[in-house]
């Protein structure tokens, strides 16, 4: 199975339009997390599997299936920290873009489109999101199978928290009825029921169809380049991220959800618990993983010490003129 995943990354200047463009502007955060997106893709669904002793398995199949995964990271140049990320070469392929740092999502349908007809499936994922079910390519085939063509299997995105109280928390929330009228149209399904693996498993139209990503595959991106309001570039719905993850493929699809009785049936991590933190309850904590949080005070120590540092050379610089200046 040949999975094309598009990723838009920008690290950059702290500015309040770009937010939402990953979730930390810290540097040690960003870069955690976006290991964790490209090693939990080579964990699943790579190829290079070896043992111990350096022999490569051969064979292996993941749910009856061979994976062959590219991923394409979109960013601007000198405004990311893929250097950073310590991968060998080949491992992603690097394009540059020209535009606005909000707008770099924008250009993905314009790459998947460009290498429609060579994989299986056609991707977009923001940095800072991991799966981490091997059967996540699997549920989605099925799905597309059981319940046609347009309609579409967004994954639930959830946080879990790594120290304090630990808890594995959904953190789409329900959105104000003034953001559905894109996604809802006469004669759709409010919910959907389908057996998966024996089990009855149901989905339902969300209340927040928003997951940050979509998954399509190539018989709907072939349904969806043939659409007029493809790469529309319509940026209406909250922001241009979020309208390149979810209005342009909701002009098209009817998105659905997991409800019952497994809302993780499809799922997706985001990194560490910065939505999770907000809700917790009076009772609870929610805290990062413990060696990130380490590395960051420890980072953040070494910055007031150089920032002492330059005081005093400066303090120093200045006297030193003084006196120059009262000798001559």
């Amino acid at each position: 199975m040949r999975i094309l995943i598009v990723i838009p990354h920008y690290f950059g200047p702290s500015q309040p339009e770009y937010a939402s463009l990953g979730s930390y502007t810290d540097r040690l955060s960003r870069i955690a997390a976006f290991t964790e997106t490209i090693v939990a893709l080579h964990r699943h669904f790579g190829s290079n599997w070896r043992t111990v002793e350096g022999r490569r398995v051969e064979g292996a199949l993941n749910n009856g299936h061979h994976y062959d995964v590219r991923i394409v990271v979109l960013t601007l140049p000198n405004a990311n920290i893929l250097n950073e990320l310590k991968l060998a070469p080949g491992t992603i392929e690097v394009r540059c873009v020209e535009c606005e740092p909000a707008w770099i999502p924008m250009q993905v349908p314009k790459v998947l489109a460009a290498n429609l007809g060579a994989f299986d499936f056609y991707c977009y994922l923001e940095d800072d999101l991991a799966i981490h079910d091997p059967l996540f390519f699997s549920k989605l085939l099925w799905f597309q199978k059981t319940f046609g063509l347009t309609s579409l299997l967004a994954p639930v995105r959830f946080e879990m928290s790594s120290s304090e109280t630990l808890a594995k928390v959904i953190v789409d929330p329900e959105l104000p009825d003034r953001y559905l009228p894109p996604f809802r149209r006469p004669g759709q399904a409010q919910a959907i029921v389908g057996t998966w693996e024996g089990i009855r498993q149901e989905f339902q139209l969300p209340k927040n169809p928003h997951a940050a990503s979509f998954f399509l595959t190539q018989e709907q991106m072939a349904h969806w380049v043939k659409h007029p309001t493809f790469d529309d570039q319509d940026a209406s719905w909250v922001g241009p991220i979020e309208s390149v993850a979810t209005l342009s493929i909701g002009k098209v699809f009817d998105i659905y959800k997991p409800s019952n009785p497994d809302p993780f049936f499809l799922e997706l991590q985001h990194f560490g618990c910065r939505y999770a933190r907000r809700s917790a309850p009076n009772d609870e904590n929610y805290g990062d993983v413990p060696l990130l949080t380490i590395a960051q005070d420890g980072e953040r120590a070494l910055l007031d010490e150089r920032k002492k540092h330059e005081q005093l050379r400066s303090k120093f610089e200045n006297q030193s003129r003084t006196i120059k200046g009262s000798a001559s």
